[in-house]
């Protein structure tokens, strides 16, 4: 009878997995740790990276295989006597035996399988040695486990595996809940670990750890393996770019939102089509020219704003802001106000707007107030500031270098569409071809998650709402210097134009998913809404119209949101 081959994985060192699986949590995960290499699994939170760690040691029931040391692995009996340890992450409920002593704990792994009685020599030994290795400040070895601080309370956790000299490490969460210095005291000693031919696998939510430690990276999403990084070509931006779900990740190019643009793209060719159609003084060269200049500010502003949704925020603060800018500008420059140079107010105009960005987004960020009631309350801020500045009355005598950025072009095409145009573009580029735009989905998609990825949640929207501040005075510059006054209602009621514009084209309200492409078209569909009303020759009534027509799309792309995701 011919003897069965051995199974190339019945041979090897290292850590071995084919086709490991558990029901509603992961599948199809298959990977090799070797000696002497430490690699990492990251991933968001819920991707499953701490389940097939547990599932690797035999704690959870599994389908698949698992290999170590060449054995085969089936229970946590096995795992052990084939030199595999894991140094769980919840280590208060699962890793120590808490109102037990520090030298207890360090044996408990030690002992098991050894005789029923203690030599004292062998743990006074052993905890020297642990204690020597990771530093453990402790002030007697009898000492309750619990008396230590986090860091110390982690070293013991690994002392305590690593007194039963294993081969493969199993690491979830090594350095949770401890300070900088246990953590590189934690880090060094992994290190050492797999130098002297240890194979180490590390899950981590921290992506600087996983870049600090690993050889390799494996990136989880959504209970799958999608994909592996070596040291060279891992970063930040790689591993975010495959732990974010598809419709976050992949700079919105998913159907249902290819579909959303589509569909205002259409709904605008069709308006206009009946429009001109109903009246062909509307296809006119001069009424589009003025359609483009009439949407450049929704343009501007909410392009910017889309960044803002996009991680889960809201600002309705936008009208009354660029009132202030408008109101700072002109009394800066007007022949009856300060009468100083443009460059000083176009200078003032863009300074107010950041300055009242960064204000709204300390208040979200570090305040911790939501944003929809920080910025109801910065609107009414802005709006009584600008009241009082122009104290009753018009700004009028703006300097004509002033006002050729709203009333000036280039080849015929306004200064203030060009803007515009140039300004949409960046905010494309920013939201869906850069790193940093990457960084805003994963906050909306996941915020905790994200953050717990090294996403600086905090930071990032304190950067977002200052960029919305300046696409407020960008916009005021250039629309508030098309008219030869400023008075104090300037802006009012512009926040719902440009909120609209952003929902309307799709970027949904939860964070996440959207496009600025959207935007823009849903930019213009808004603004032709009230030109195409008064060529419809509704009269006044078309006001109210507009404002209903705004209402009506604004909730339809709300519901039409919400059944996508619960689809």
């Amino acid at each position: 009878m011919t003897a069965r081959p051995p199974d190339p994985a019945e041979t090897q060192g290292g850590l071995r997995v084919e086709g490991l699986a558990r029901e509603g949590v992961f599948q199809d995960v298959a990977f090799r740790v070797r000696p002497g290499e430490v690699v990492a699994l990251a991933g968001l939170v819920g991707s499953g990276r701490s389940e097939v760690v547990r599932v690797v040691f035999g704690l959870d029931p599994r389908g698949g295989r698992v290999w170590a040391n060449g054995r085969a692995v089936g229970s946590v009996r096995d795992a052990i006597a084939a030199g595999v340890a894991l140094v769980p992450e919840d280590r208060q409920h699962e890793g120590l035996v808490l109102p037990m002593s520090i030298e207890d704990n360090l044996g408990l792994v030690a002992r098991s399988g050894q005789p029923l009685l203690r030599r004292s020599s062998d743990e006074r030994e052993r905890t020297r040695q642990a204690r020597e290795r990771l530093d453990i400040r402790m002030a007697s070895a009898s000492d309750p486990v619990a008396s230590l601080s986090g860091g110390n309370q982690q070293k013991v956790l690994l002392g305590k595996w690593l007194a039963g000299e294993p081969t493969i490490l199993l690491l979830d969460e090594p350095t949770r809940g401890v300070d900088v210095g246990a953590k590189a005291q934690i880090h060094r000693r992994i290190r050492e670990l797999a130098d002297s031919g240890a194979a180490v696998l590390v899950v981590s939510s921290e992506i600087p750890e996983v870049l600090a430690l690993a050889d390799r990276v494996l990136v989880m999403r959504e209970g799958r393996i999608a994909g592996e990084l070596d040291r060279a070509s891992a970063s930040p931006e790689a591993i975010l770019g495959l732990a974010l779900p598809d419709g976050a990740a992949q700079d919105q190019r998913t159907t249902p939102w290819r579909a959303s643009r589509t569909t205002i793209g259409w709904a605008l060719l069709a308006l206009l089509a009946a429009c001109s159609l109903a009246n062909p003084a509307f296809a006119s060269l001069d009424n589009l020219r003025d359609l483009l200049v009439k949407t450049a500010p929704a343009l501007i502003v909410g392009s910017a704003l889309t960044l803002v949704v996009l991680a889960r925020e809201i600002d309705i603060s936008v009208g009354s802001l660029m009132g202030l800018c408008a109101a700072v500008m002109g009394i800066a420059t007007s022949a009856d106000r300060m009468e100083l140079p443009p460059w000083v107010g176009v200078a003032a105009c863009l300074g107010v707007g950041v300055l009242g960005g960064l204000l709204n987004g300390a208040i979200v960020a570090w305040g911790r107030v939501p944003s929809i009631i920080a910025t109801l309350g910065t609107l009414t801020v802005f709006r009584g500031a600008t009241e009082l500045l122009l104290g009753g009355r018009w700004i009028e005598r703006m300097p004509e270098g002033l006002r050729a950025f709203g009333t000036g072009g280039l080849g015929g095409v306004p200064y203030s569409v060009l803007a515009a145009l140039v300004f949409a573009l960046a905010m494309g580029v920013l939201a869906h071809r850069t790193p940093f735009g990457l960084r805003v989905r994963a906050l909306g998609s996941a915020p905790r998650s994200a953050e717990m990825v090294g996403v600086p949640g905090a930071r990032l929207r304190w950067m977002l709402f200052g960029l919305t501040g300046l696409a407020c005075g960008v916009a005021a510059l250039f629309s508030a210097t098309q008219l030869r006054v400023v008075e104090s209602g300037f802006g009012s009621g512009f926040e719902l134009v440009a909120v609209a514009s952003v929902i309307v084209g799709g970027t949904s309200i939860q964070g996440g998913r959207g496009t600025v492409l959207g935007t823009v078209f849903a930019a213009w569909l808004l603004g032709s809404l009230s030109t195409v009303l008064i060529f419809l020759r509704l009269g006044e009534a078309a006001t109210y119209w507009e404002r209903m027509a705004q209402g009506v799309l604004i909730l339809a792309a709300v519901l039409l949101d919400r059944s996508r995701r619960a689809s």
